[in-house]
């Protein structure tokens, strides 16, 4: 596969990570280029390069404004359930302190009998 399918693969599936990395070997520091085969970017998985290449990703997602978005969740707390915005299930679990969360992809959310536009919710929650 050539780094290329993997960078659009990356887009597909929002991996913030992996794309900032293939733009900052491939466009900033110019040492791979998109039709390379994928093995090349082993090297920067090694463990003795773990640590400088961590720190020049933040920099460089940094400098270009790369973040995950954050989605909504709906999380069951031991007070009931509660909406909040998150990269992850997980991550939503622990802002809330809750037991589960669940990610809101319906135009509608309905908690009791009351129907909510899940696109108000998300301009609110930001």
């Amino acid at each position: 596969m050539q780094i290329k399918e993997l960078y659009k693969q990356s887009l597909e599936h929002e991996l913030i990570d992996l794309q900032a990395l293939i733009l900052f070997l491939t466009i900033e520091k110019q040492v791979i280029s998109m039709d390379d085969n994928v093995h090349k970017l082993d090297l920067y998985f090694q463990k003795q390069h773990s640590e400088r290449m961590n720190k020049e990703l933040s920099e460089y997602k940094q400098k270009l404004n790369m973040r995950y978005n954050k989605n909504l969740y709906i999380v069951e707390t031991s007070e009931g359930h509660t909406l909040t915005r998150a990269v992850s299930e997980t991550d939503a679990i622990f802002q809330k302190g809750g037991q589960s969360a669940e990610l809101v992809i319906d135009e509608f959310l309905y908690i009791g009998n009351k129907k909510y536009e899940t696109k108000k919710l998300l301009e609110e929650s930001k």
